[in-house]
């Protein structure tokens, strides 16, 4: 007998339907980060994107032109299928799922924005973000601020919104300028009445406190939903007439959220929210799904699936995995004379088994490129106070103390150091492109250390990986 777990089970508010009413049914998903496969728990077969679908149609009697399907962004940059092929799993299997609209998430931008672009074009659904403008205020192209979808006979406009966060998360919206949520809402709800809306929504890359927040600074704009993402949360508030929304991740969730429409008033009213956890031990699969995600696997394997060590037990990022990479940062450049990266960089732990060049892409998604650069033993000192956590190599931090590991003493304060990075910790620090305004690149490639690294220090059943590698923690 299938089991399946449910997260959450809210009844959002307790209406009668009138003969009047127009039914509008959503499902949405947040932050998938390009996990079109499904991960195995137990006995259970946790989210996948094929057995989603086939979830969808058999208990929400899914069908692309009674359902309005909506993403928060985030769709790809996860694990190594998704990363290897620069997102274009996500985009295919959306499109074979029936989504009608995307918001554009931070992680939109990690395979830089002609990526993003290529996707707009690829994706039969657009995306959607309204509070991202270019320098001169002109639309982006990659994205529209809103766009109106016809449901039922409703016409209902879906605006777009991503977060504030968006400069720290990315050095590829440089080029972009972020406006306030409340004031592109305003104006873009207008915009979309205007063009012939008769419902208002936002799908927002936003995490729930922030959506809560603008749902009590725009309740004169009678916007029935607003649907969030970005923090990864499972959560629903109802906030005046609004109901604030968060759908999780990695497709493990979706939210089923039903509404009704009086065309004589123009209300629209929030029925039930439905959160789900989607969690089974013999799931079905949709065919048409389940071959895109084999076509993909079979490439995986083919290109990415060369073994380049073995781990027994796994190993967790903090701090293994972090003083791994460090150390292989260290290890490629002779002169250095230390090596960091920022906590977050690294985005899955390794599992026991072998480790492939698909293995690499899963813990370190992300295009960075690596840089070298030179600071003084102040500069330094000041840099790591402020930064916040870091992965490290020849350097520890005691308490509030940075020691450097061969001499265990302080950095010297007028010493010129040179440091191993990847180009995100620099571009994002004011005072470390003060400090060096000319970085040397070392590879356009932050992953090739670290397979150099497993290359010279080889490992099998007999010498396994977490035998060699640092476990204790350097902070």
């Amino acid at each position: 007998m299938k089991k399946l777990v449910f997260a959450a089970i809210v009844i959002a508010a307790l209406y009668t339907s009138a003969s009047w009413a127009m039914p509008i049914r959503i499902l949405t998903t947040g932050d998938s980060h390009g996990w079109i496969i499904p991960q195995t728990s137990d006995d259970q077969i946790v989210g996948g994107t094929a057995q989603m679908l086939s979830f969808w149609r058999k208990y929400e009697g899914y069908r692309p032109n009674k359902f309005l399907v909506i993403s928060t962004g985030d769709n790809a940059t996860g694990p190594d299928i998704s990363t290897a092929f620069r997102g274009d799993p996500a985009v295919a299997v959306m499109n074979l799922m029936g989504y009608d609209v995307s918001a554009v998430g931070n992680h939109e931008f990690d395979f830089t924005v002609d990526k993003l672009l290529e996707w707009s074009k690829a994706a039969k659904f657009p995306f959607v973000v309204a509070n991202l403008i270019n320098k001169d205020g002109s639309q982006v192209n990659f994205a529209l601020p809103y766009v109106i979808n016809t449901e039922q006979g409703v016409k209902i406009a879906i605006v777009g919104l991503t977060t504030l966060e968006l400069p720290k998360s990315t050095n590829n919206a440089k080029p972009y300028t972020l406006l306030p949520y409340a004031e592109a809402l305003n104006k873009t709800a207008k915009r979309a009445r205007d063009a012939g809306a008769q419902v208002v929504l936002v799908a927002a890359h936003v995490p729930q406190d922030e959506l809560v927040k603008l749902a009590d600074d725009v309740k004169n704009l009678n916007i029935p939903l607003m649907i969030g993402g970005h923090s990864h949360e499972i959560a629903q508030r109802k906030v005046g007439d609004t109901w604030v929304v968060n759908s999780g991740l990695w497709w493990d969730y979706y939210t089923r959220i039903d509404m009704d429409y009086n065309p004589k008033t123009g209300k629209t009213v929030v029925l039930s929210s439905k959160q789900v956890f989607l969690s089974q031990q013999k799931p079905s699969t949709d065919r048409t799904v389940q071959k895109e995600v084999d076509s993909w696997k079979g490439k995986m394997k083919t290109e990415f699936g060369t073994v380049v060590g073995y781990t027994s037990s796994g190993l967790t990022r903090v701090p293994a995995m972090y003083n791994m990479v460090a150390d292989a940062y260290l290890a490629y450049d002779s002169t250095a004379d230390f090596a960091v990266l920022n906590y977050g960089s690294l985005r899955q732990d390794w599992q026991a088994g072998d480790i492939t060049r698909g293995t690499v892409l899963s813990l370190m998604p992300f295009t960075n490129t690596l840089l070298k650069i030179k600071i003084t033993g102040g500069q330094l000192v000041d840099f790591m106070t402020k930064f916040g956590d870091l992965g490290m190599s020849g350097l520890r931090k005691d308490g509030k103390k940075i020691i450097v590991v061969k001499t265990d003493a302080a950095p010297e304060s007028d010493k010129l150091y040179s440091i191993v990075m990847p180009n995100f910790i620099y571009e994002t620090t004011d005072s470390l492109i003060s400090a060096d305004p000319s970085p040397v690149k070392l590879n356009d490639d932050w992953r090739v250390p670290v397979y150099q690294w497993l290359d010279k220090n080889p490992t099998s059943k007999d010498k396994t990986l977490e035998s060699i590698v640092d476990s204790k923690p350097r902070s």
